[in-house]
């Protein structure tokens, strides 16, 4: 079925699709070759730091398939038949092999102390101090529900998808974006001359972006 098929590849994070590119390489080795193959893991390493160095998760779970059919459910009028001229269905991997933190065959061909390190570098990151182009919402008003991809509700992080708990993966809310997130998609702060705000990792990089303009 074309909607199942388009569900069991929603809501993936860039490093879990990253992660998903690199078992396919390793599946296709002999079908690249030998150079092929090692450059695009020296690219694919590359790029994987980056993307940790900037807030990437290496312990994110897959996205629960429930919530993507939930919001696919309003949204999509019939994707029921395959891509017109594709006979060739997408692999789709076991949502287990995409929580990279645990899959140390595919860490150890990305670089595990090299990700480390970058996992340490944005750990250690500070507050950054507003630019004056941030409007902080600090009211306690309600927030909509919305089923448009990347919309908030109050039963799961906008960001991740991950559900909220009343012990553990709290409830919080993006200050600027006004979107319920979890507290590990929204472990930055940015600063004004009163408080520091939480915000969703993504607003705070673009505080240090704009900062350093």
């Amino acid at each position: 079925d074309g909607l199942e098929v388009f569900i069991s590849h929603t809501g993936f994070a860039p490093v879990q699709i990253l992660g998903a590119a690199v078992l396919d390489a390793v599946g296709r080795k002999e079908e690249l070759g030998t150079t092929l193959y090692l450059q695009f893991l020296k690219t694919a390493s590359s790029v994987m730091d980056c993307l940790v160095r900037h807030g990437g998760r290496l312990s994110l779970d897959g996205p629960p398939i429930s919530r993507s059919k939930e919001r696919l459910s309003s949204s999509i009028a019939d994707t029921s038949t395959g891509s017109e001229g594709s006979s060739e269905e997408p692999t789709v991997h076991d949502r287990a092999q995409l929580k990279l933190q645990s899959n140390k065959h595919v860490l150890d061909l990305l670089g595990a102390a090299r990700l480390s390190s970058a996992e340490k570098s944005w750990n250690d990151l500070k507050p950054v101090p507003t630019t004056g182009t941030f409007i902080f919402h600090t009211d306690k008003l309600a927030i909509d529900n919305a089923e448009a991809p990347g919309g908030s509700d109050t039963k799961s992080c906008a960001v991740c998808w991950k559900s909220f708990g009343t012990i553990t993966n709290r409830k919080h809310r993006c200050r600027v974006s006004r979107r319920h997130i979890c507290d590990e998609c929204s472990s930055k702060r940015i600063a004004d001359d009163v408080e520091e705000h939480r915000v969703s990792d993504g607003q705070y990089l673009l505080a240090r972006a704009e900062l350093g303009r």
